[in-house]
């Protein structure tokens, strides 16, 4: 056994005072009796003050807990109470939703719902841009090109014809083309384009070709040259700049017939100016209450021409006037045609569609003509139509 110095037991006793004095200064409890023979007056004096701190800064810990406490106590309560008013109103909804929908339709819901505003919202920006002149123009120049390019097809030798825009319609998916989304950045279609020009996003004829330009070239970026895809895009290439090249050198011509018309009616004189009665006038009705489609055989304008069988296992019922009259001026512009309710066949669907007449555009002499089917419309010479007005 090693023999313990006095030295040693006083270095102990220093180690058990500092250990009791830093371990009862953090702390605010009274010191024992035994606790308190280790320390001298002064040190206790010490102690004591800083024990009262202690207990002093413990007590408004305490009283700033208990309000945070009550603060968010009332938050919750006012929280519950808006909650509870919440729930009881959307109860109160749903039970009287409950009861039109026993009454009304079941409403539409999601694509449906969606569906319905954008056919809204097109019907009124197709009848909004009828009434324009300008806007009219450009969405005949539009849609003219978007069909010279849709149609365009060349004879193979065999006599059987191939549609060049055929691949083109929509875009091809990552099962059809593979990779096809890598390497084509903005990819597009003949269907993206049809229902851009439909709902008026285009601004311009430029804008049109840009993107019928961009989707030619995501198809010869994409296949190689020499496959059919290839070889169809350069000739849908070719049938643009035709029908642009065909459409300016229109436009220069109707600038230079309108400077010969100025000049003629500079020239004229106030006789040459009389002209023989239109057939069909604004004031005047077109078709008579009286007469129907099953006892007229002739047009109901000149009487002219009989009336032709019309294509189609169903005739239509309606009245029916010539070509020659369809394309007088005086009757195209009339109010008794323009807004007119018509039934018009496509002999590619072998089916009548009902439609209305929108407008007359005056360059080209054609109709815009609006279905409610598939709220789409196109422009059709009204001459050359198998048709009939509806009452």
């Amino acid at each position: 056994m090693e023999k313990v110095t006095k030295g040693s037991r006083k270095d102990t006793k220093r180690s058990r005072k500092d250990s009791t004095k830093g371990s009862m200064m953090k702390t605010s409890k009274k010191l024992t009796k035994k606790e308190m023979k280790k320390f001298s007056k002064k040190e206790l004096k010490e102690y004591e003050k800083e024990r009262k701190k202690i207990e002093k800064e413990e007590k408004k810990l305490k009283k700033k807990l208990i309000k945070d406490a009550k603060v968010l106590a009332k938050k919750q309560a006012k929280e519950a109470k808006q909650t509870q008013k919440l729930l009881n109103k959307a109860k109160k909804i749903k039970k009287a939703s409950k009861k039109k929908r026993k009454l009304e339709t079941p409403p539409l819901i999601g694509q449906g719902l969606a569906r319905k505003l954008q056919n809204e919202v097109t019907d009124a920006l197709v009848h909004t841009r009828s009434l324009d002149n300008e806007l009219n123009l450009l969405d005949y120049k539009l849609m003219d090109i978007f069909n010279a390019v849709d149609t365009c097809s060349i004879a193979w030798s065999d006599g059987t014809e191939h549609n060049c825009a055929s691949a083109f319609q929509s875009v091809p998916t990552s099962l059809d083309a593979i990779g096809y989304h890598a390497v084509v950045r903005h990819p597009i279609g003949l269907r993206n384009v049809h229902t851009n020009i439909q709902r008026g996003n285009y601004k311009d004829i430029m804008s049109l070709s840009k993107d019928l330009r961009r989707m030619i070239h995501n198809a010869k970026l994409y296949n190689l040259p020499g496959s059919m895809i290839h070889a169809d895009a350069t000739r849908l290439s070719a049938s643009l700049q035709h029908i642009m090249s065909k459409q300016q050198a229109q436009l220069s011509m109707k600038q230079k017939q309108n400077s010969v018309r100025r000049r003629q009616a500079r020239n004229a004189s106030p006789e040459q100016y009389d002209r023989k009665s239109p057939i069909a006038t604004s004031g005047s009705s077109l078709f008579s209450s009286s007469s129907s489609s099953s006892t007229t055989t002739s047009c109901e304008l000149c009487s002219r021409y009989e009336r032709p069988t019309l294509p189609g296992d169903n005739c239509p019922i309606g009245h029916w006037i010539c070509g020659d009259c369809r394309a007088n001026s005086n009757v195209a512009t009339s109010s008794n045609v323009i807004g007119k309710s018509v039934r018009v066949w496509w002999p590619s669907d072998e089916e009548y569609y009902i439609g209305r007449i929108l407008a007359f555009e005056a360059t080209s002499g054609q109709h815009r003509v609006y279905y409610d089917v598939d709220h789409d419309w196109e422009f059709l010479d009204l001459s050359t139509q198998d048709m009939v007005f509806l009452e």
